[in-house]
């Protein structure tokens, strides 16, 4: 499959979902119509879910995406001479709105106590994550060399392979100091590595965000893109500007930088009182 900007793991994905597409249906590639797929879109719908009854729409798409995929490859080597996933109908997935963390609870994740390795190494993913807005497969391939502590920075590579300067904050970059000196480095290591110099992997670093979550706000969920939507939203209310917020998060679009900027009710209330043409005026103090 041609890769363009998608990541391995989403290239083996693709494939494990176009091979089970070609199972069901029982035709090769080039024996495959339309109503193949739409039979299939159908049949997805109908099945259960890992945690609803019936399959979510957002699965739906994905799953009917690594088919798509693949039928694109095969237009592309010139095997089809169209793609009969093309115009194929979809089930709408439903916005889901997610409200970030208030900086009261980013302060009980801040205040776990953290004696043991494995519990230091949860504090430090929580404050990169907070500081930069990373998404987690951007955080997990940070190589030590993208580092620079002269500027507090370190470059990721994000999605459409943008490259982005994460500028850390002062409380970021004292504890990765630390932590650094802790740690074996060697030629072209990860930024996070275990005690023995190996690299800290994706799934560890996900956990390491659940594990303070469940210690600090039992009663809530919190994963890591949660983090992502909680850094926009509270640079926002600082008074960043949704231009430079895009341009932070490495979106193509700022409609997309608005879907994860939520405005607080305390805030909003403010903006309000501040337009408000009738509002009481304060007398000057004498």
């Amino acid at each position: 499959m041609v890769q363009g900007n998608k990541s391995p793991k989403t290239i083996r994905s693709y494939m494990d979902d176009a091979r089970e597409f070609f199972k069901r249906v029982r035709k090769g590639p080039t024996k495959v119509k339309r109503e193949d797929l739409d039979r299939y879109v159908l049949e997805l719908g109908q099945r259960p879910g890992r945690r609803s009854p019936l399959m979510t729409p957002a699965s739906v798409i994905k799953k009917f995406n690594g088919v798509s995929a693949f039928l694109r490859f095969l237009v592309y080597t010139k095997v089809l001479a169209a793609n009969p996933a093309d115009g194929v109908l979809l089930p709408k997935k439903p916005h889901r709105e997610v409200t970030p963390l208030t900086r009261d609870e980013i302060e009980k994740m801040r205040q776990v106590p953290a004696n043991t390795f494995r519990e230091k190494m949860d504090q430090l993913v929580l404050e990169l994550f907070y500081a930069s807005g990373c998404r987690l497969g951007d955080l997990a391939t940070v190589k030590l060399k993208d580092y620079n502590p002269t500027t507090r920075s370190f470059v990721v590579v994000a999605k459409g392979d943008k490259q982005l300067t994460k500028r850390l904050t002062v409380g970021a970059q004292a504890m990765l100091t630390e932590y650094l000196a802790t740690v074996p480095a060697a030629d072209d290591c990860q930024l996070l590595r275990y005690e023995d110099g190996s690299a800290y992997p994706r799934g560890q670093i996900y956990l390491s965000i659940k594990r303070l979550g469940r210690k600090a706000l039992p009663d809530k969920r919190v994963w890591v893109h949660l983090l992502r939507h909680t850094c926009l939203s509270h640079r926002n209310e600082a008074g960043e500007d949704l231009r430079s917020l895009q341009e932070f998060a490495g979106h193509s679009s700022p409609n997309t930088t608005a879907r994860y900027v939520h405005i607080s009710d305390e805030q909003a209330s403010k903006k309000v009182d501040e337009f408000d043409p009738d509002k009481p005026k304060q007398e000057p103090i004498p």
